[in-house]
């Protein structure tokens, strides 16, 4: 089955050429870099974490061990990634990105597009609607939340899952419900290396 980098790397691409599109009052072309934008580690109740490098910090209780990475595009928001050892699924997190990155009908038109759903539910404490889709073997989610920052002010943080099934795409979807802003009390035990 193909990689779920894959199609996140599609979402930095995305992102980056939305920044840049004419009109945006960018260049084209803007810069990437990739770095590591966080940890993923074990909590000190045995519950598999990750903490995304933001500001401010976000946390996130995940299914298995994934690693986090960050595209830092010149004028636009951060894309942060986060993906399995086993490749098998991957999330991207945009804080600061409000809005789905296709439409319907651009996504309907993608050779391979099988079908789309929603699904109601709860990020962080604010109701949410998945909007789920599939092409040929990949399952797709996106949604944005809005996570309350400590000043009480709220913070839009779109979220696109990418699995090879829809059983790792359920536990994404699932891990989502714990997005909230990272504590002092969230604290590694033992980090993860990442992919």
């Amino acid at each position: 089955m193909p990689n779920p980098r894959l199609a996140v790397a599609l979402l930095v691409l995305t992102v980056a050429g939305a920044a840049a599109a004419p009109g945006a009052g960018q260049e084209a072309g803007g810069a990437i870099s990739i770095e590591k934008g966080g940890h993923a580690f074990v909590t000190a109740s045995g519950k598999i974490a990750a903490v995304i490098s933001h500001d401010p910090a976000l946390y996130l209780e995940l299914d298995r061990e994934y690693g986090v990475v960050v595209a830092k595009i010149k004028d636009a928001p951060d894309v942060y990634t986060l993906v399995p050892l086993d490749d098998q699924s991957a999330l991207g997190v945009i804080p600061g990105g409000a809005r789905h990155l296709a439409t319907d009908a651009e996504l309907a038109k993608t050779p391979g597009f099988s079908h789309k759903g929603e699904r109601p539910d709860v990020i962080g404490g604010s109701a949410v609607t998945w909007r789920e889709w599939a092409y040929t073997n990949h399952f797709f989610g996106d949604t944005t939340a809005k996570i309350t920052l400590p000043s009480g002010e709220r913070l839009a943080v779109y979220l696109q899952v990418t699995a090879n099934s829809p059983k790792r795409r359920e536990a994404l979807e699932a891990s989502a419900a714990s997005l909230r802003i990272a504590g002092p009390e969230d604290v590694p035990i033992a980090t993860s290396p990442g992919p």
